[in-house]
């Protein structure tokens, strides 16, 4: 017999592999049975699948040795899959060994809810065709704003149903296509800011959340985009509203005539940013010229506004390191802008570096930003910044223009701090992939760089690392995502729950965490 012959029969002669276990109910030991649990290899693998059976047992037998994905699907629940955190985590592969068995398999399902309602128009007749949304806030770039979760649209009865959502707090918005309709949210008004969350637990049916589209006039904005060096309009500008305030509204782009001026035909009241933009060509130098400009528009038509394009700044700054520490490579320091969406340019700005700990931040436009220093070399911290003859900013924005100008001075410290722990129950038993966040104190929370978010191993163990010294809340829940910490809404409802603690530098702490 030939080598190759000699190694496929020992191939075929190697023991199958199998595997035993259970779906349940998450945070609890209740089967859940005809869920469907599915076993998939890699590439060229045979994938198989089995209902579970009355006491929501599975069981996998004469399996090829190889890595898999075990994953379960039923009606009425999120999916899940082995060692997945979070209710939209991936979860992880499970390795089988020639002749394993692996048993005591715990699949566990969250039940998902739904949110159903009726829409009416302003004369109490029910509105068909309306696609309602189900919101949530999330952090982009350190700032909140709606993400659609679910959508749905109104039968003839107007009635709608939002359902397959994962336990967490929604606001519910309804968009009418009607142009002279503004987005309305749950349970009856315009500014998302003044929206009521819809509190949503694991399988639940939350019913009659019904709406009323009224009327909203919307109004006219004018004005005029002048350029400083000229003071005469510039007719090659861009110029665009932005919202203000977390909102699934897109920006509106407005008109502009020869002479610099611009009208927004048709704006929703509400805060917005006043943005323009354009290119110079100045003897082959190409350089954006910008300003942002805050307004707030209310019952009635804005005119005579004017914006004033002023050339980018070049912000200098330095990075000291304390206590004489030497790193092998610089951090990344950006400076981001609390507009959202910029028109012709980017919300971030990053520094170069030259000699030593100095560095430049390029064609910086007027306005204000958050300074955000990331990629730090392990158990590093970002102790102070300070912006020209300013008290420390690390906790606040920063205003830049060029009678505010000034140079960016940031320390770094090597004596962070580390936090070690075991997640367990009332029972004291611990708890695998519950999520862990530290959470910085109430002036703070602004500061996205203290949040610290880790799920626990299998022993219910978990580590953070890199903690800078301050006041925390720490807290561990069964299944919790990791986006929702950023939501005051969710935090607020947490906060009794969590534990407070103080983190002095260089410390080590090793706690044990009951989970909620």
């Amino acid at each position: 017999m030939s080598v190759f012959g000699i190694l496929i029969v020992a191939l075929l002669q190697q023991p199958a592999a199998s595997i035993e276990g259970v779906v349940v109910r998450a945070g609890t030991s209740q089967p859940i049975t005809r869920a469907m649990v599915e076993l998939r290899g890699g590439p060229g693998s045979e994938s198989l699948a089995m209902p579970t059976d009355a006491e929501g047992k599975f069981e996998f037998r004469k399996i090829t040795p190889g890595p898999y994905r075990l994953t379960v699907s039923r009606s009425g629940y999120l999916d899940s899959a082995y060692g997945q955190r979070g209710p939209t985590g991936a979860g992880v592969v499970l390795v089988m060994e020639s002749g394993q068995s692996r048993k005591n398999i715990r699949l566990a399902m969250i039940a998902s809810g739904a949110v159903s309602g009726r829409v009416h128009d302003s004369n109490g007749e029910p509105a068909a065709n309306v696609p309602v949304l189900a919101l949530q806030y999330s952090s982009m770039d350190g700032q909140k704003t709606l993400t659609t979760i679910r959508t749905d649209t109104t039968d003839d009865r107007g009635e709608y149903r939002l359902f397959g959502l994962p336990p967490g707090s929604y606001y519910i918005s309804g968009t009418p296509l009607n142009e002279t309709k503004a987005p309305f949210y749950y349970p009856g008004t315009v500014d998302a800011r003044s929206a009521a969350p819809v509190e949503v637990r694991p399988g639940a049916e939350i019913g009659s959340i019904d709406f009323t589209i009224a009327f909203v006039r919307k109004q006219k904005v004018r004005g005029t985009v002048v350029d400083s060096s000229t003071g005469r309009g510039v007719p090659s500008a861009t110029v665009a509203l932005v919202p203000r305030n977390p909102s699934v509204a897109a920006s509106l782009n407005g008109r502009l005539s020869l002479d610099g001026a611009f009208e927004f035909p048709g704006v929703i009241p509400g805060s917005y940013f006043l943005v323009a933009t354009c290119w110079r060509d100045n003897i082959g130098v190409i350089t954006m010229l910008g300003a942002s400009l805050p307004v707030e528009v209310g019952g009635t038509d804005m005119e005579g506004l004017t914006i004033v394009l002023s050339p980018p700044i070049d912000v200098l700054g330095e990075v000291i390191i304390e206590d004489n520490n030497r790193f092998d490579s610089h951090p990344t320091i950006t400076l981001k802008s609390d507009i959202r969406s910029l028109p012709g340019r980017t919300v971030a700005t990053e520094a170069q570096f030259s000699s030593g700990g100095r560095f430049v931040i390029h064609d910086v436009l007027d306005g204000d930003y958050r300074v955000q220093v990331s990629d730090l070399p392990q158990g590093v911290y970002v102790k102070s910044i300070r912006f020209g003859p300013a008290a420390e900013v690390l906790n606040g924005p920063i205003h830049i223009d060029r009678q505010a100008i000034g140079r960016l001075a940031i320390v770094l410290s090597a004596n962070a701090a580390a936090l070690d722990g075991t997640v367990i129950d009332e029972n004291r038993v611990p708890i695998a992939n519950a999520a862990v966040a530290l959470l910085p104190d109430a002036a703070s929370r602004q500061r996205t760089d203290l949040y610290r978010i880790a799920w626990t191993d299998d022993l219910g163990r978990f580590h953070l690392r890199a903690i800078p010294p301050g006041d925390y809340s720490l807290f561990a829940t069964d299944g919790t995502e990791e986006v929702v910490w950023w939501d005051p809404e969710f935090t607020g409802h947490y906060q009794a729950a969590g534990r407070a603690l103080r983190i002095p530098e260089a410390g080590n702490e090793n706690i044990e965490l009951m989970v909620h």
